[in-house]
């Protein structure tokens, strides 16, 4: 059984995350955008063919920084989104569970 204090920390915290979870959407992509630039970057400095350039792009320490600054920052962002997700279904059982009720009459 789903309570109404229980639907409520749901709900406050729905409302107190929308901002979070955007600002770590944000994050996410400016990581991705951020490993793209650092390979380009390498990728334009290095010589060889164009497969050894972008190997040699991806295994510098910087890009592999960049890599690990986008895995934490989608970690946050899943953990936020998942977070979100569940008061979302607590939300929507106690929804359900009213809505029995009150069809049988038992409020």
């Amino acid at each position: 059984m789903i309570t109404n204090d229980r639907r409520d920390k749901s709900l406050v915290y729905l409302a107190e995350t929308d901002l979070l979870a955007a600002e770590l959407k944000v994050e996410v992509q400016r990581m991705d955008y951020k490993c793209d630039q650092i390979a380009a970057a390498v990728f334009l400095r290095e010589d060889g063919n164009i497969q050894e350039r972008q190997a040699k792009a991806k295994i510098t320490p910087e890009y592999q920084k960049a890599k690990d600054d986008y895995h934490e920052a989608l970690v946050a962002y899943e953990a936020v989104k998942n977070k979100r997700k569940t008061e979302e279904l607590i939300v929507e059982v106690w929804r359900s569970l009213e809505a029995s009720r009150r069809q049988a009459g038992q409020l």
